[in-house]
């Protein structure tokens, strides 16, 4: 899918829109109320579309509401991702969720950067702005922490926000918080286990999960929309997952890159080491694909084991006009890199050999797709993997390959 003009830069620390905003969530924590009855309720903000969206408006749907924006690079994207992967499971019974992306930066998330940004996630998830005023009413209405800071002299604020997903009935009632990391499977039971009961009535909120009373059934539709879903994971994992799977083999250019340090590195011999690599194209101004790609990577490293020490992690960025080693140093950082993640750049020449013998040259940076490759061995094919696949996904993956 292609990326719109949306995707605009993070600055000097990741690119000079950076100065624009830069997100520090805040969670939430433990709700330390005996009910959720008291928050939450009906509210109306402006839709992506210029037209007036009331939380009434979804009456009969399950809503999710997730409070960010678009300029942040690392937990919108990643709990957008979430969102939409749920979406993915629930199958038929999507039709009945509606996920709301409530802008908590209402001066640069217009309705045209909203309509830009939220397609690369799902076309289901309808973007909310309003003044400032209003969008942090709405925040305080769920209990939801919103903080934007003054701006200084460069123009640089700080936008700080709730992480959690919030989950109202088909009654409009909030009954859910769900922390931020809540895998879409779990997203999609608490939608599944809302819809087969129609309305809920809370009673109690504890670890962040609701506890419930089942009143009125769910109308006919919906309840045969439930008796049809496949509970039973009958389609492969790969497509339960979010991302399609396939074997390839690739002859890797005999090219010079710099690494984050400064240092020339040759592609085809940092690519032919015999241990397990795991591949995947980035930039630092990108603020929708590669914040969900480089957070993946980020949480394969931390669960990886010390028997893992011999995987190879490479992010190579699409953008080497812009993508200096100083600014990959500056990305790697925030991801909290290892030494066993490199970040690499080049020329414009090189860097486009390398994306098309990977296949994965669509034109420019705004057009690129979530691309991860993983290889056990020199000898071994490649493990091309198509769309946001987890931590958990790719860990399973590169697990198969290794004890190959």
């Amino acid at each position: 899918m292609q990326n719109h003009a949306l995707i605009v830069g993070l600055a000097a620390g990741l690119s000079a829109g950076f100065l624009a905003a830069y997100a520090c969530p805040l969670q939430a924590g433990p709700v330390s109320y005996p009910s959720l009855r008291q928050f939450g309720g009906d509210f109306t903000l402006t839709a992506q579309d210029g037209k007036p969206f009331s939380l009434h408006d979804a009456r009969g749907k399950v809503v999710l509401i997730y409070f960010g924006f678009t300029s942040c690079a690392d937990t919108c994207p990643v709990a957008l991702a979430e969102v939409a992967a749920a979406m993915r499971k629930l199958g038929t019974l999507a039709e009945h969720v509606q996920p709301l992306f409530i802008s908590v930066d209402p001066k640069r998330d217009t309705q045209e950067v909203l309509r830009g940004y939220l397609p690369h996630f799902d076309s289901s998830i309808l973007g909310l702005t309003g003044t400032r005023e209003q969008v942090q009413a709405v925040a305080r209405k769920y209990r939801a922490p919103v903080y934007i800071g003054k701006s200084d002299e460069t123009g640089f604020y700080q936008v700080d926000h709730s992480s959690k997903l919030y989950v109202v009935n088909t009654d409009g009632v909030l009954v859910n918080i769900l922390s931020y990391g809540t895998s879409p499977a779990r997203i999609a039971e608490v939608v599944r286990a809302l819809l087969s009961v129609g309305s809920i009535s809370v009673v109690t909120l504890a670890d962040s999960e609701t506890q419930a009373q089942a009143s009125p059934r769910a109308p006919a539709a919906l309840a045969t929309a439930l008796v049809n879903h496949d509970h039973h994971g009958h389609h492969s994992i790969d497509r339960d997952a979010g991302y399609v799977r396939s074997l390839h083999e690739y002859r890797i250019p005999d090219v010079a890159l710099v690494d984050r340090d400064g240092n020339p590195v040759d592609l085809s011999a940092e690519l032919k080491v015999d241990r397990p690599l795991m591949v995947n194209f980035i930039f630092t101004s990108c603020t929708a694909i590669c914040p969900v790609l480089s957070a993946t990577f980020a949480q394969v490293q931390k669960k990886l084991s010390v028997e893992d020490e011999v995987i190879r992690m490479v992010s190579i960025s699409i953008d080497p006009e812009q993508d200096t080693p100083e600014r990959l140093k500056v990305y790697a950082e925030r991801y909290h890199a290892s030494p066993r993640w490199h970040f690499l750049t080049g020329s414009r020449t090189n860097i486009l050999k390398v994306q098309q013998a990977f296949d994965a040259y669509r034109g420019d940076k705004m057009s690129h797709v979530p691309l991860t490759f993983l290889r056990a061995s020199p000898d071994a094919p490649w493990i091309r993997i198509e769309g946001f696949a987890s931590a958990a996904n790719l860990l399973s993956e590169y697990r198969s390959v290794a004890s190959d």
